[in-house]
């Protein structure tokens, strides 16, 4: 299967006025998602219809193209195992699976057995059926009685935004070096960059942060999201690092060159 892709990039570290974007319009967003591979597929759009038909709970449904980046997304690392916590009907798990290919498995965890009952119907009419495991109930206790040695490459959370934190825990430890874990929903509408919007879902997107975890509510550091994973890697193999802080209050990982270049390779991901 051959996927098309577009992504909006943003940098990091510029100034004000070097900052480079576009404004996503409803005419360049059409644009976008017309350009988008297998526009025709007839299961999920009849799946869409279903679910659109269900009322304001279809909301909870992704969209269209975010569902197609996720098939390219999981196919372009290469990956055969792989989790999502909130299924609803199975739009997401649909695309999922497929990216995983002939011989992938996808974990299913969601709650609701009304709302997968629709999502066993269409994967079966997708064809991914044999590719998806779905494990009933709230996601927390399943998420902790996973099988000991279960690794995954790929991880989509879309369920509870007050439990994103508990599963990101839970499933980090879980997850191949150079695997992914997309979060949905995390600008929240754009909430939360919002200084007056304080509801409980929105504060706990704002606690998780994505890209750095709030250092007063954990034993660690406040590090970059890819940091703690290097530290997690340089422990387990056994390069010396430590942390410092900068003089302009930024913190990072100050690592030995001396080991061996195989073992700092593995350390960064690069094998």
């Amino acid at each position: 299967m051959r996927f098309a892709l577009y992504v909006l990039c943003i940098p990091f570290y510029a100034s004000p006025m070097e900052l480079k974007y576009i404004a996503l319009t409803d005419p360049l967003y059409g644009y976008l998602v017309k350009c988008r591979s297998h526009t025709g597929d007839s299961v999920l759009r009849a799946l869409r219809s279903e679910t659109d038909a269900l009322g304001d709970i279809s909301k909870m449904q992704i969209s269209e193209e975010q569902g197609s980046f996720m098939s390219l997304l999981v196919a372009a690392i290469g990956a055969k195992s792989a989790i999502e916590v909130g299924t609803f009907t199975g739009y997401s798990s649909i695309c999922i699976s497929r990216g995983l290919g002939q011989d992938g498995r996808l974990i299913c965890v969601d709650e609701s057995k009304e709302w997968t009952d629709i999502a066993q119907k269409y994967w079966s009419q997708a064809g991914v059926n044999q590719r998806i495991e779905l494990r009933l109930g709230p996601a927390i206790p399943l998420l902790q009685k996973l099988e000991p040695r279960l690794i995954f490459d790929f991880a989509f959370i879309d369920a509870s935004k007050t439990e994103y934190d508990a599963y990101y825990e839970l499933l980090l430890p879980r997850i191949r070096p150079n695997g992914l874990i997309l979060f949905d929903n995390m600008l929240w509408g754009g909430k939360v960059a919002q200084p007056d919007a304080h509801d409980k879902d929105t504060d706990a997107l704002r606690a998780l942060k994505l890209l750095f975890i709030d250092a007063g509510t954990r034993d660690e550091w406040n590090l970059d999201l890819g940091a703690r994973i290097l530290t997690r890697r340089l422990a387990a193999l056994g390069v010396p690092f430590q942390h410092q802080e900068f003089d302009d209050g930024h913190r990072g990982i100050n690592y030995r060159y001396d080991v061996s270049l195989p073992k700092l390779a593995a350390a960064l991901g690069a094998t």
